[in-house]
């Protein structure tokens, strides 16, 4: 117990430094959907093309343009970019830290560590100066740090560590990683990731079959092999680091630009959903919502129809290292040049 304490003492302090120096990053944004829905919960569904109200999610996005928020601006003149949205748990890093965004509004035995009140957050979680929906809705857990007294990451595997907050499984995916961090990104960039494991995501549980313990540490391996991994879908830019201090820090808008940064980096790219990567321009939410359904298989009967594959995995552009898994796909991120960003999940789109 007084190792636990003492790894928890720590941890906070490392926050508070971090916060201190401006160095705790934008927490992750919500993501709205692409097309409009109804019901929540186990009862949240797509309107079908076949409806009165389908079409754009117009509750959430802004379809008049009026909106200086480009990220919820869908423009139809812009080439629509499809990217793989694989189910893992979100995380982010920067050269000197890795966090995990977490649900304040979620219950459970860690509840109290979670919760907000005043404003100010407890502990060593941080509620970032992101969007509205983000910061009233997530804050970052402090996962490690790199200490350059000793000059290795820290507090990965610490007892303090609730395992319902950060398992055992979720820091194998991201020890591989933490050199590449730390020696690659640059002061003020932040990269942001699912870390996906059989043992965290449902949906990889039956590719464990084949694995063989050697191939763990090599990117290249068979179909039905599953390593601990990240995939990279996102990039943010502190300007802490710059003379533009009256600059607030920024997403990047480019998924393009977050391609390029990522091979730059050694990161696994999320990956596009196609080989032509994004939909040609005047697109309208049929063609969007046809696009999606020949992109996915439903399998032969009821007992698949949770479980959607991509049709071709051979075609895929992905840098992913994972791009041949026989997985299914948890759905589409959909992105613009201008910043858009919008998300479509498969079950409730064929379903």
């Amino acid at each position: 117990k007084k190792e636990k304490l003492r790894c928890k003492q720590q941890r906070e302090k490392r926050m508070a430094v971090l916060r201190d120096a401006g160095k705790v990053p934008l927490c992750q944004r919500k993501t709205s959907h692409f097309f409009s829905y109804a019901g929540n919960g186990k009862r949240f569904r797509y309107i079908s093309p076949d409806e009165d109200g389908f079409g754009l999610n117009v509750k959430d996005l802004d379809v008049s343009g009026a909106s200086s928020d480009t990220s919820i601006t869908p423009d139809s003149n812009l080439p629509l970019f499809l990217t793989q949205k694989w189910d893992g748990t979100t995380c982010q890093a920067t050269n000197t830290a890795v966090f995990k965004r977490l649900d304040i509004r979620a219950g459970g035995k860690d509840k109290k560590d979670r919760l907000t009140k005043g404003g100010k957050v407890k502990g060593n979680h941080h509620v970032s100066k992101g969007s509205t929906i983000a910061a009233s809705r997530y804050d970052l857990y402090l996962v490690c740090w790199f200490d350059v007294e000793t000059g290795r990451w820290e507090g990965l595997r610490d007892p303090d560590n609730s395992e319902s907050v950060i398992p055992k499984q979720l820091a194998d995916c991201i020890e591989p990683y933490l050199n590449r961090f730390r020696d690659n990104l640059p002061d003020g960039l932040c990269c942001y990731f699912e870390a996906v494991h059989r043992e965290i995501n449902a949906r990889y549980r039956h590719l464990d079959a084949d694995l063989n313990p050697c191939e763990s540490d090599v990117e290249d391996h068979s179909e039905s092999a599953f390593i601990p991994h990240i995939r990279v879908f996102d990039f943010s830019q502190s300007t802490t680091e710059s003379n533009h201090v009256d600059l607030p820090d920024t997403f990047l808008k480019s998924i393009l630009e977050i391609e390029g940064l990522s091979l730059k980096y050694s990161l696994p790219f999320v990956g596009y959903a196609t080989s032509e990567k994004s939909l040609p321009l005047q697109w309208t939410p049929h063609q969007v919502y046809q696009s999606l359904l020949a992109l996915c298989a439903t399998g032969p009967g009821p007992v698949e129809k949770s479980r959607h594959n991509l049709s071709n995995t051979g075609d895929l552009n992905c840098t992913d290292p994972l791009k041949s898994l026989n997985a299914p796909l948890e759905g589409f991120v959909l992105r613009q040049e201008n910043g858009f960003t919008s998300k479509v999940r498969v079950e409730c789109a064929l379903n």
